[in-house]
């Protein structure tokens, strides 16, 4: 018989992790079900499920009295080993701070809370086509844009499917999250009828699945980097300058911007391309990202607040614009600037520390920050465009 389910706080890091990934479901006392939430102790997960949620016993009471999220049922303190005195003293202090938060939390007006969902690889495709119809939101960074949930499921093909219900025949799992330009699943569903200890053995087979698919990703994108800073662009005087900007969907902060300068690039008759998610299922990390560029050998790219240009080949122009700096910039430290790094300083104060860092190429007065709004940058595209073409044609001894 399957044991019910409740959203726990973890002092064992890889139990919450395997716990999470297994996508199980609990009954709140209102009746609605929702999806279990892992609390973990511990350095934090990269491309952790969306409920495994890390929260430092140092910042157990914080958390809890300050977060919306639900507050864990229990504390659970120990995975297949005998319990510690170190680890059931702090479990019982955990479980009496917890009691605290419960009873200190004021009562607060309820708010309609959007209920996230995870990619997930179903076990059962009529569960994945019922769950992919109800199109629900992932969340995808900090973006106010969400992302369409993605059911993969393996097995026949569904017939008119919606576009989140994707096939992937179980021996091709492997290859295809190693190579897709669509999220990766975070979970896993299982059919209502499958044993407890079966389904552990599944979430372990999923979590290797999941690791094994990362690391692949990982290995493609040193090798086409590599690859990426081997390949010269020629300048070639009757031929466009071409033109490489990276943005995403869910950047609400920088994309407005790289869409400008992309416009911009357009007037001027650049071949110029933009990488961005096609969709509400995509997200293009690093290896997207090189093997585009490696494919289109750009002239120019551009970079927002972002020293990090390890894949361009040393003649390749990059314009950095600088609006809101690193801590590097902003203490004036000497950095590694490339010859052909190109800056644009947002204010005359970075300006000079920009200056004080080594930069060797600055153009003041294309970009400035708005005086009522320093969220906001007051750029006239065509015109800083202007500059730069102009730079880099002397530069480059096309004119």
């Amino acid at each position: 018989m399957n044991q019910p389910y409740e959203d726990t706080y973890f002092l064992d890091r890889d139990l919450a992790y395997q716990t999470a990934l297994a996508h199980n479901i609990i009954i709140r006392c209102n009746g609605e079900k929702a999806v279990q939430v892992c609390y973990y102790d511990g350095a934090p997960f990269e491309n952790a499920p969306e409920n495994l949620v890390n929260v430092p016993t140092s910042e157990f009471t914080r958390y809890f009295s300050t977060n919306t999220h639900r507050l864990p049922a229990k504390v659970e303190a120990s995975y297949q080993k005998p319990s510690s005195d170190e680890e059931k003293s702090l479990e019982k202090k955990l479980k009496s701070l917890l009691q605290a938060v419960k009873q200190n939390l004021t009562p607060q007006v309820k708010q309609t809370a959007i209920e996230f969902a995870s990619d997930t690889l179903f076990l059962d495709p009529e569960m994945a086509l019922n769950t992919a119809k109800k199109t629900r939101p992932v969340k995808c960074g900090n973006s106010r844009y969400y992302g369409t949930q993605i059911c993969y499921y393996s097995g026949d093909t569904v017939e008119n499917a919606p576009d989140n219900l994707i096939n992937v025949a179980f021996d091709d799992l492997l290859d295809f999250f190693s190579n897709t330009r669509l999220r990766l699943p975070t979970a896993i569903a299982f059919h209502k009828d499958v044993e407890y200890e079966e389904k552990d053995k599944l979430t372990q087979a999923f979590s290797e699945l999941l690791s094994k698919s990362i690391q692949n990703r990982n290995e493609i994108g040193t090798i086409l980097l590599t690859k990426c800073q081997q390949t010269k662009p020629d300048f070639q005087l009757k031929e466009p300058l071409r033109v490489l900007l990276t943005s995403s969907q869910y950047d609400d902060l920088k994309r407005p911007i790289i869409e400008g300068f992309y416009q911009a690039f357009e007037h001027y008759h650049c071949k110029t391309m933009l990488i961005i998610e096609q969709n509400k299922l995509e997200k293009l990390d690093s290896p997207w990202v090189f093997k585009e560029h490696f494919n289109f050998n750009p002239h120019i790219t551009l970079t927002i607040d972002s020293f990090d240009t390890t894949w361009l080949h040393p003649t390749v122009f990059n314009i950095f614009l600088w609006w809101k700096p690193p801590y590097d910039i902003s203490i004036g430290a000497p950095l590694s600037w490339r010859n052909r790094d190109i800056v644009l300083p947002s204010n005359n104060h970075d300006q000079l520390l920009l200056s004080q860092s080594g930069a060797k190429h600055i153009l003041s007065d294309l970009i400035k920050l708005d005086p009522n709004n320093t969220e906001t940058l007051n750029i006239d595209y065509k015109k800083a465009v202007s500059t730069i073409i102009n730079t880099i044609q002397q530069e480059a001894h096309i004119k």
